[in-house]
């Protein structure tokens, strides 16, 4: 903890990948406010390059994500 009072915790998603469980607990989490996720922006699929060139570029705050839904 720092004087804030606030601790990091990396999570990766692959370790919830094959477990169900773990996965609708990490739902209710983020849903309860108690995880908080920063997202920078949210990309359509075809934009993967783009998103790959600016997180090499550094600066990136939050997560790229790649929206496959259209």
């Amino acid at each position: 903890p720092t004087e804030r009072h606030i601790t990091l915790h990396k999570i990766s998603s692959t370790a919830f990948a094959t477990n169900t469980a773990l996965l609708n607990q990490l739902v209710r989490q983020v849903e309860q406010g108690i995880l908080t996720l920063r997202v920078a922006d949210v990309l359509p699929a075809d934009q993967a390059v783009d998103a790959h060139r600016r997180l090499e570029a550094g600066g990136v705050r939050g997560r790229l994500v790649l929206d496959f839904t259209t």
